[in-house]
């Protein structure tokens, strides 16, 4: 008899956000990580959880050496993160190591397809 195994090597990774822009944030808003590591599409299961201090985080599992492309959302592409001046930012992007923990810190949110500079805000459309 012979027996052939094959074994899938899964890196676990951390990833947490240290800075939640609080004046950008409504209260009972959830952050979300997006990202081709779930086709673009927040769900319960990429929601970051809050911990003690204010941070949230969330643990990944993938293919060591994987490269995954995200941003964090408060719901989906039209409340992505933004800089502080309220501009896009590019999406960011990680290489899956075992045990790996990355920190982030957030500037500010797009608001459902506005862009807000300061008091002022823009529309844009997204379609």
């Amino acid at each position: 008899m012979i027996f052939i195994f094959s074994f899938k090597m899964v890196a676990r990774m951390t990833i947490s956000v240290e800075n939640i822009p609080a004046y950008f944030m409504p209260l009972l808003d959830d952050i979300y990580l997006i990202g081709s590591c779930n086709d673009w599409n927040p769900s319960s299961s990429e929601r970051l959880f809050q911990e003690a201090g204010g941070s949230c985080q969330i643990g990944i599992s993938r293919t060591p050496g994987e490269v995954i492309e995200f941003k964090f959302t408060r719901r989906d592409r039209t409340s992505v993160e933004t800089n502080k001046e309220g501009s896009f930012l590019s999406d960011r992007t990680l290489v899956f190591e075992d045990q790996g923990e990355f920190s982030f810190e957030l500037e500010s949110f797009s608001y459902c397809g506005c862009i807000h500079l300061g008091w002022s805000t823009i529309g844009f459309n997204s379609g």
